[in-house]
């Protein structure tokens, strides 16, 4: 199973009703975790280090996630890789719709375990 994070600034973040209302669709732990302005890859990076599956993923609250896209990340988990990537997958919202006019995000699942030792926390 994957476990996603997501960061939350609360000052700064929109509120996460649409984003977990996506996650509960797809096949994965949900762990949202408090963000501070400016130190958001130390909230992530301790987000991995306490993470309880084997492997880890991440999307902004502001994220729009195309239905299925966990489910493709875990039919493609191999113990043999580190990293699973997806692209045009995830678009970030603007105003409430899909921004699809920059370069398209993607999804990715990280090995836990691979990713530990390159943390600085």
């Amino acid at each position: 199973m994957i476990e996603v994070h997501i960061v939350h600034t609360p000052e700064h973040d929109p509120p996460l009703h649409h984003v977990m209302r996506l996650l509960r669709q797809e096949p994965v732990r949900v762990r949202v975790v408090k963000g501070q302005a400016g130190r958001l890859g130390a909230a992530r990076a301790e987000a991995i280090a306490a993470a309880q599956e084997p492997w880890v993923s991440w999307v902004d609250p502001d994220d729009e996630i195309v239905p299925g896209l966990y489910r493709v990340l875990t039919e493609a988990l191999d113990p043999e890789y580190s990293l699973i990537h997806t692209w045009e997958w995830v678009h970030p919202l603007h105003g409430g719709r899909p921004f699809l006019n920059k370069a398209p995000h993607h999804g990715v699942a990280v090995r836990r375990e691979a990713a530990l030792p390159l943390l600085d926390t």
